[in-house]
């Protein structure tokens, strides 16, 4: 579409938080409340890069990844039975030392009644900490296409301090080592339902990135990190993966 004449030779002005705003793609794992177009396209337990349905595993596959970029994303859920007449979440923060996280932390408040709209319905609400990594793949027909978040969170909490410690581990930053990601054959349980999620380890034949993908990767996490200072990573929503664990609200 051509310019105006107006507006030819004028700087470009207003768009420079939407250029810098960091949206990547997410990671799904198909679960039983799933949409059934989904779960008839791809199968339960199968993991999706959303929005685009790129298939990043079915279950009992692995994934080889690097983490780039890892933060903690505080969220207050609604219950999964209102879906459709209230919004799946209702608060978010990045701050650890904020109210979501104060309450997403402490057993006794994580849960928690509160009005809401006009109406002043009475929603029981839950604080969840979310742990987020910013991911390269290896070896994948999706690897040239950058960043996947994967978050982990309620049952699989454990997961994402699970690659926590293995990155540790390494003794070495987080973008120089290679793990392995599998979605699970089993389908796991707790109180609040079922899910499918991920097994993550070591075992993998490099599991080191090289001199040069190291380098990028730095460079890649410094962009991030400067970018989630400013509040500009921003990470969708999906209460999919969060419906096995809201039934108990």
């Amino acid at each position: 579409m051509a310019l105006p004449a107006h507006l030819k030779d004028k700087e470009i002005k207003g768009l420079e938080t939407v250029v810098k705003m960091v949206r990547p793609p997410y990671c799904k794992i198909l679960q039983k409340a799933t949409s059934d177009e989904l779960l008839d396209a791809y199968g339960k337990g199968t993991a999706l890069r959303m929005p685009d349905r790129g298939v990043l595993a079915e279950k009992g596959n692995s994934l080889v990844v690097t983490p780039v970029f890892m933060f903690t994303e505080y969220k207050t859920w609604t219950p999964y039975e209102l879906k459709g007449q209230i919004p799946a979440v209702i608060g978010r923060s990045l701050d650890p030392r904020g109210a979501i996280a104060l309450r997403a932390l402490d057993p006794d408040r994580r849960i928690e009644e509160i009005e809401w709209g006009e109406k002043r319905l009475r929603v029981k609400v839950k604080h969840v900490e979310h742990l987020v990594f910013l991911m390269v793949l290896h070896d994948h027909p999706l690897t040239d296409d950058g960043l996947i978040a994967f978050s982990f969170s309620r049952g699989e909490h454990k997961t994402g301090v699970s690659l926590c410690n293995l990155v540790k581990q390494r003794k070495a930053s987080i973008w120089a080592g290679r793990y392995v990601l599998t979605p699970s054959v089993e389908v796991r349980k707790n109180t609040a339902g079922e899910w499918h999620g991920f097994d993550v380890d070591n075992n993998v034949d490099a599991p080191w990135n090289d001199a040069e993908q190291c380098i990028a990767f730095e460079a890649l996490n410094k962009e991030l990190t400067e970018a989630h200072g400013k509040g500009l990573v921003e990470i969708a929503d999906d209460d999919d993966n969060e419906a096995a664990n809201r039934s108990e609200l």
